[in-house]
């Protein structure tokens, strides 16, 4: 009996964690340079999904820290993912003020 009331509590626990996910959003823009620059796609896009009822976080200087960090990787498994940015059908590609080294990260699919 204590292994099933163990077991009906990890599931509960788990369900709940998955629909916290998917009321989540993460938008991520960069200033590439003075001229260039896609953070203001980001934030609206980070305030529409406000106004759906997602809890949005946006990241203008991702580095593979930031693009790592737990709070970030929880928002990968959320409900809404926006990347604006340089890249190809299958990349995405940031580079913040054309910084090079930990700002120079991407995404492949």
């Amino acid at each position: 009996m204590k292994k099933i009331i163990i077991c009906i509590t990890i599931f509960f626990i788990s369900i709940q964690t998955v629909s916290a996910a998917r009321n989540n959003s993460l938008a991520v823009g960069v200033e590439y340079s003075i001229t260039h620059s896609t953070v203001k796609k980001a934030q609206m896009f980070t305030k529409y999904a406000k106004t759906l009822g997602y809890s949005g976080v946006t990241d203008t200087i991702p580095t593979i820290t930031s693009l790592q960090n737990d709070y970030k990787t929880y928002r990968l498994n959320g409900g809404i993912l926006f990347f604006a940015g340089e890249g190809a059908p299958q990349k995405m590609y940031w580079n913040y003020l054309n910084k090079n080294g930990q700002y120079a990260v991407g995404i492949q699919q």
